[in-house]
């Protein structure tokens, strides 16, 4: 089980395993704009079955930049039994985390995206009573001697970017992590909001549902695909020296802008102009 804002690549991943398991994967939808967690749960309640197996939720969707509430969503799948993984790729650095705290089976979390470290640099938590049970792709030569000491060590591979993340999280500490957070909330919102009401659209989440980045969509787009949203992606770099995401949520376009602190509203404006033009 997933929800319909999936990160591509989860959902790629939890479909080929379906395939050759023979399961299904349900997909539970996400209410867009999403400014109330009560369907979701609703919708969720009723999605899981006595054959539930898995649930798989994002943390804040790559897609639409919805911080989910993701320690409610815990509770309804324990109270029936099911296992939760979470992708947390963008949540380390954008929002205050505390991992065990959410009950959440698995958590995976990236810290090139928003805690300055090199990429290819992530962190993997899994609950006690599951460690055993939990082994890297490559098995290599510690199975069998605990959870860390086999995902520490799966074969030859370059640990320069893992051994900088000391280095990556003494910066953001030193920046003030709750100041840089403020930072980045309050310029999304503001540029998402601009976004908004320049090209007379609508955002993916209310601002208790958002951080760091907000999803605008785009204005007059018809039915769209990746394809589309790869082309407009290429064009807004090539033609106009501008990096944004580009999604499809629903079948429409959306744009995701972020924010970090080298950011400013200007880097928003020109975008805020040239939306209409871009279809």
């Amino acid at each position: 089980m997933c929800l319909s804002q999936v990160y591509n690549a989860v959902g790629n991943t939890l479909r080929h395993y379906g395939e050759r398991c023979g399961v299904r994967v349900v997909t539970v939808p996400v209410p867009i704009p999403f400014t109330d967690p009560e369907p979701l749960f609703a919708a969720l309640r009723a999605a899981i079955g006595p054959r539930t197996r898995l649930a798989s939720f994002d943390h804040i969707s790559s897609a639409g930049a919805v911080v989910f509430p993701i320690r409610e969503m815990a509770e309804i799948c324990r109270a029936h039994g099911v296992p939760i993984a979470v992708d947390g790729a963008h949540a380390p650095g954008q929002i205050a985390l505390d991992v065990p705290a959410l009950g959440v089976d698995w958590y995976v979390a990236n810290l090139h995206k928003w805690a300055f470290a090199a990429r290819g640099t992530a962190v993997i938590w899994c609950a006690p009573e599951r460690q055993a049970a939990l082994h890297p792709v490559a098995i290599s030569h510690y199975l069998g001697q605990g959870f860390a000491a086999e995902f520490d060590f799966s074969g030859t591979r370059d640990n320069s970017a893992w051994l900088a993340v000391p280095e990556a999280l003494d910066y953001l500490d030193a920046l003030g992590p709750e100041a840089v957070r403020a930072h980045n909330d309050a310029l999304a919102r503001e540029a998402g909001e601009m976004l908004r009401d320049a090209w007379d659209s609508e955002i993916t989440a209310a601002p208790e549902f958002s951080a760091a980045m907000a999803a605008v969509r785009l204005p007059g787009a018809e039915a769209a695909d990746r394809g589309a949203a790869r082309r407009l992606a290429r064009r807004l770099i090539e033609e106009h020296g501008i990096t944004a995401g580009v999604m499809v949520l629903d079948d429409r376009l959306w744009i995701r802008v972020s924010a970090q602190i080298y950011n400013e509203l200007d880097d928003y404006r020109r975008l805020a102009a040239i939306g209409p033009s871009l279809l």
